[in-house]
């Protein structure tokens, strides 16, 4: 009964939060205040983030890192020190999970999931937590035979309607041709803060077949290896 009760308490704290942010339009426009990574971080990310700012003055951040470096902690903390309405991508179900899985644990410290982050493409919130895949089949809604420029400005109208200015691409160079094209139009209509990460450079493909490659050449994406690597 008590860990019910505790668990009950928790939620109502948590919708509180959301109610207290949500403005006259009735729509988030910051994250909840006192969101703090639980953990020190490591040297490379401490780096990274204090000099986020200048990073950033492109509206424009390419992180490329091991696995198990950190990359997903660390794009969580760039997204909350962006502070608007968010986009994550990632290249799988279980990765997408993962996101917010880590951000729930990590950050929020609670098993519960707040109602202001949606899995839904379709049905965005402040946070949004989607696949590749399935902003592709949301822009292309194949299933209802719309035309595919129709289903896209639906899609935007909703991320728009959300006021999303921030999108954050994971393991980009999982992408398929025809979803980082999608991906590509998404970008030219929201014109967001972009936050790559990658755990590979895109040495072994050419720039077409490469999401981040082509927004490198077309957008001035900055690149930040050198720091990760420093002792």
């Amino acid at each position: 009964m008590t860990i019910h009760y505790l668990l009950l308490l928790k939620k109502v704290y948590l919708w509180g939060i959301t109610l207290y942010k949500i403005g006259v339009s009735g729509i988030m426009n910051t994250f909840p205040s006192g969101i703090k990574f639980k953990y020190p971080w490591r040297n490379y990310q401490a780096r990274v983030l204090a000099e986020l700012e200048n990073f950033l003055d492109d509206n424009a951040l390419h992180v490329v890192a091991p696995p198990g470096s950190g990359k997903t902690v660390l794009g969580l903390e760039v997204m909350l020190r962006i502070n608007k309405p968010t986009l994550i991508l990632a290249p799988t179900i279980a990765v997408r999970n993962q996101w917010i899985d880590r951000f729930c644990e990590l950050f929020l410290q609670t098993e519960i999931t707040p109602e202001w982050i949606s899995y839904d493409i379709k049905s965005p919130s402040f946070l949004t937590v989607s696949t590749y895949q399935g902003v592709h089949a949301a822009c292309n809604d194949f299933k209802d035979n719309c035309r595919s420029d129709g289903c896209m400005k639906e899609i935007v109208r909703l991320l728009r309607e959300q006021g999303v200015q921030t999108v954050v691409v994971d393991e980009a160079h999982h992408l398929k041709n025809e979803w980082w094209t999608t991906l590509i139009s998404l970008k030219e209509e929201l014109k967001p803060t972009l936050v790559g990460l990658t755990a590979t450079p895109p040495y072994d493909v050419s720039a077409n077949e490469y999401l981040l490659g082509y927004l490198i050449r077309t957008h001035s994406l900055r690149l930040i290896q050198r720091l990760l690597f420093r002792n």
